[in-house]
């Protein structure tokens, strides 16, 4: 009588989607959207840092938001500015806050890798360009009179 019941609970959990590989696939979709959106934001952020020929970095490098964290740099200060509006930087300082996460992606290793990373792309783009080309020529400015 007993596996009479779990079967037929089983099968209730099928049906409304609740059984575990569906509960651990679910989990396992937040986290990928999750970490996406966070590499989205943290791209952006080197995006705008990028174009604006401004630094990463400074002298403390940290998420504190205490006064004792003055001068962390470009990088972690957009992050903080812009996680006040955003709920997946917000939730993601929160964890390091509440140190749930080991790895949190915001520190200067992990900024020269996406830096590097993005140069890379950068440069290949700019190879295939040239070999496609059949004429090009670089301007330098060191040499540019008026």
């Amino acid at each position: 009588m007993a596996y009479m019941f779990q079967w037929i609970t089983l099968e209730k959990e099928i049906n409304h989607g609740k059984t575990e590989d569906q509960e651990n696939g679910r989990r396992t979709l937040e986290s990928q959207k999750h970490w996406y959106n966070l590499f989205e934001r943290l791209n952006d952020i080197i995006n705008f840092l990028d174009y604006r020929n401004l630094t990463f970095r400074g002298h403390r490098e940290s998420l504190k938001t205490d006064e004792d964290t003055k001068n962390s740099g470009n990088f972690i200060d957009l992050s903080k500015l812009i996680s006040k509006c955003d709920p997946t930087l917000r939730e993601h300082t929160n964890r390091i806050d509440n140190k749930q996460l080991a790895h949190h992606y915001l520190n200067h290793d992990i900024q020269n890798e996406l830096i590097t990373i993005m140069s890379n792309t950068v440069t290949n783009e700019v190879i295939g360009r040239i070999k496609e080309a059949q004429y090009y020529s670089f301007f330098n400015r060191l040499h540019y009179r008026l």
